[in-house]
């Protein structure tokens, strides 16, 4: 129950148990009926209204809010629960695609990267390619389940736009477009290099060799697709340890009429960001081999935008430095000049 609401009666939907905590099949008011699935979803869509009104930051900077990652958090918990719900009687269709989405944008905005890594597979590797095509027969790996133990390069390995077997189709399937099924692709590809460069790194080139497998009517997504150009992009500032090319990724969407068009969004810069720290030390090694001298380093300006600072954290700035053994230069007084 959200903080503020502590002495109110529970409602109906949050009474409701997850399906993995032994729920009657017979019991109509049930995670398992797609009437109350439907239910659950609007009660969840009326939480995040709520907490929308009452945190309304900026997607970078909610985040960070802990109050706001906590709100955020319960209705992760819910979103799970739900999805337990859908895997339960193996629903896939259009409902099913949203409840997943929506988790990957909620798990995104409250930096919550292991729920990430939780519904991200599921909605690439199996929700997205049987809507894409539902006439398969067969039934769908259970490696690809939420609860999978798969490795992340058997993952990376599986990763493609052909269909993948899944159960029969729904009446409510819909076909997901292919940019949005590249958007989400990409946002996988992020997290898993972002998060688990060890196992993804060595495994990208090959992974993205497989994507030429689409529906005849569908161009093909690489290397034309600009999702797809990030997501290689990011990998080859990894690998290489480009801190310049990283942070020239982190550079925000544009607001202008004429965005970008291989520029990150909200949601994968979000993604992007959470590498920082990593990339930032690779940064600073490098400054101390070039730049020997006290003066190299009184420049704050230059050093946030090297370090990945944006300006309104020179005060993150300064403690990293101090923590390096460097000392700032002074805080610059401002005159009436100015």
């Amino acid at each position: 129950m959200a903080t503020g609401e502590v002495g109110r009666k529970p409602g109906e939907m949050e009474m409701l148990l997850s399906p993995s905590r032994g729920v009657d099949d017979s019991d109509a008011a049930s995670l398992k009926s797609p009437a109350v699935q439907e239910r659950f979803r609007k009660h969840i869509a009326d939480k995040l209204g709520k907490l929308e009104a009452a945190f309304p930051e900026k997607l970078g900077d909610a985040a960070r809010t802990a109050k706001r990652k906590e709100e955020l958090g319960i209705v992760l918990l819910d979103f799970r629960k739900l999805r337990e719900g859908l895997t339960s009687i193996r629903r896939v269709d259009a409902f099913a695609a949203e409840v997943y989405e929506a988790s990957v944008r909620t798990a995104i905005k409250a930096e919550n990267w292991q729920q990430l890594g939780a519904c991200l597979p599921h909605l690439v590797l199996d929700i997205h390619p049987f809507l894409a095509d539902p006439a398969s027969p067969s039934q769908p790996s259970p490696s690809t389940s939420e609860t999978s133990t798969t490795p992340l390069t058997d993952s990376l390995d599986s990763l493609s736009l052909s269909p993948s077997p899944s159960p029969s189709p729904s009446p409510s399937t819909s076909a997901p477009p292919l940019s949005l099924r590249l958007y989400f692709i990409s946002l996988y590809l992020l997290h898993l290099l972002c998060h688990h460069p060890s196992t993804s790194l060595p495994t990208f080139h090959s992974t993205l060799s497989i994507f030429p497998s689409l529906p005849p009517a569908a161009s093909p997504p690489s290397p034309g697709s600009p999702h797809i150009a990030l997501a290689r992009a990011t990998y080859h500032a990894l690998l290489t340890s480009n801190y310049v090319l990283f942070a020239r990724l982190l550079r925000p969407p544009s607001t202008s009429s004429s965005p970008k068009a291989d520029g990150p969004d909200a949601y994968q810069l979000a993604i992007l960001r959470s590498a920082v720290p990593a990339m930032r030390e690779k940064a600073w090694l490098s400054l101390e081999k070039g730049y020997k001298m006290a003066g190299d380093f009184e420049d704050l300006a230059w050093l946030g935008r090297v370090l990945m600072f944006p300006p309104e954290e020179e005060e993150q700035l300064r403690t990293f430095l101090e923590k390096k053994g460097r000392k700032p230069p002074p805080p610059r007084v401002r005159s009436a000049w100015d």
